[in-house]
């Protein structure tokens, strides 16, 4: 059950798509590592359930761009006391002391036993495995012990059942009713491969030459209300959407649900992506909030 002032899940799953290119247009590694902060930063200001990284250039260094988004995400995602232990000194992580923490309730600050509460969710990684039980550090000073052998070094989501033995239960991400962060998923392929799967129930592209926001608001909120998981779509530094999927011969218009103008009326020739990012998710934020007022 979810605490009073700890967000609750969504009932409609935002994902958000940005492109590998996203830090294209700064040259130095700790300008692309703030820039991925500030993405991972308004993931998980507005409850964002998970962040697609899809390629959307076939020239040389895409792979690499991805992973290096990727990776800083989940760097920022994950919680503090876990990062040495799944993460090793890689050049794309050599400025993460920079990126600004996520404070997210998968993010706690409490690291002691005997604070732990029965019922509270840890992220963990398995230290030790056996038949019956396993050891999983939880960012405590001696590990959980959780009934069941899980997988030596995997990550491992755990509820607290017993805090006075150091007892707890390992649980699936989707159980939890508070938000719980933000999945990291590289998409090996193109938008156009993306969009046309069938995992979504809602996909809405953003774009300065879409339809004004206030314009299409109920038409808009009607669809996230009928929706149990939305894909929000973002062009690069250089391309917007359209321009994205023009080059694989696929129609924006006749690919998704809606294209929208989140910024109407902006005072800028362009906005960067991760602007682009915060200000659309800033007003459906808003727009889902009003939803749940009037339902």
């Amino acid at each position: 059950m979810a605490e009073a002032g700890v967000p609750k899940r969504r009932e409609c799953a935002i994902s958000v798509a940005v492109p590998a290119s996203i830090v294209s247009d700064v040259p130095h590694m700790r300008e692309k590592t703030a820039k991925i902060g500030v993405l991972a930063r308004g993931a998980d200001i507005f409850g964002v359930d998970e962040v697609v990284v899809y390629l959307d250039s076939v020239c040389r260094g895409a792979r690499a761009a991805q992973e290096l988004v990727c990776k800083v995400l989940d760097y920022a995602s994950t919680p503090q006391y876990l990062r040495k232990r799944l993460f090793r000194d890689e050049p794309e992580l050599r400025f993460a002391g920079i990126l600004p923490p996520l404070r997210t309730p998968d993010h706690p600050l409490v690291s002691s036993m005997s604070k732990l509460r029965a019922g509270e969710y840890r992220e963990g990684v398995v230290l030790k495995s056996g038949l019956e039980w396993s050891l999983v550090d939880v960012g405590v000073e001696r590990p959980l012990r959780v009934r069941g052998k899980l997988g030596r070094g995997s990550r491992a989501t755990i509820v607290v059942t017993d805090p006075a033995r150091g007892v707890g239960e390992a649980v699936e991400r989707e159980r939890i009713e508070v938000y719980w962060g933000f999945r990291v998923s590289p998409f090996a392929s193109s938008l156009g491969s993306l969009i046309s799967q069938e995992k979504y129930d809602a996909v809405i592209a953003t774009s300065r030459h879409g339809r004004n926001i206030v314009e299409i608001w109920e038409e808009l909120s009607s669809l996230l209300a009928s929706s149990k998981r939305a894909l929000i779509l973002f062009g690069s530094p250089k391309e917007g959407v359209a321009d994205i999927l023009r080059r694989e011969n696929v129609n924006l218009e006749g690919a998704v649900e809606a294209v929208v103008n989140t910024v109407p009326h902006q005072g800028t020739a362009t906005i960067r992506t991760e602007e682009a990012v915060i200000s659309s998710l800033a007003v459906l934020n808003a727009m889902m909030e009003g939803m749940k007022l009037g339902s």
